[in-house]
């Protein structure tokens, strides 16, 4: 009984994970390095450093930077993401 037990939920758990959605690596930006400066006493500039890849096979990747400028750290990540 523990057997079929077993077996039966390993099998339902291999049917649901098999549906996971997929993404592409080149449409993910990933942010490789991240650093924060003060402008001035209320705003800070953040700058993201993250690979590109470009369409062609065989290259090699391409640094892209992203800068932001505001007052919070959320700030800062919500404006790269609409630059990126």
């Amino acid at each position: 009984m523990k057997k079929y037990l077993f077996w039966s939920i390993f099998t339902l758990i291999l049917l649901f994970n098999y549906s996971i959605e997929t993404k592409i690596l080149e449409d993910i930006q990933h942010v490789s390095a991240i650093g924060y400066d003060y402008v001035d006493g209320d705003r800070m500039k953040g700058t993201a450093a993250a690979p590109f890849y470009p369409a062609r096979i065989d290259v090699k990747p391409l640094n892209a930077f992203f800068t932001a400028i505001g007052h919070t750290i959320l700030d800062i990540l919500q404006k790269q993401q609409m630059e990126a």
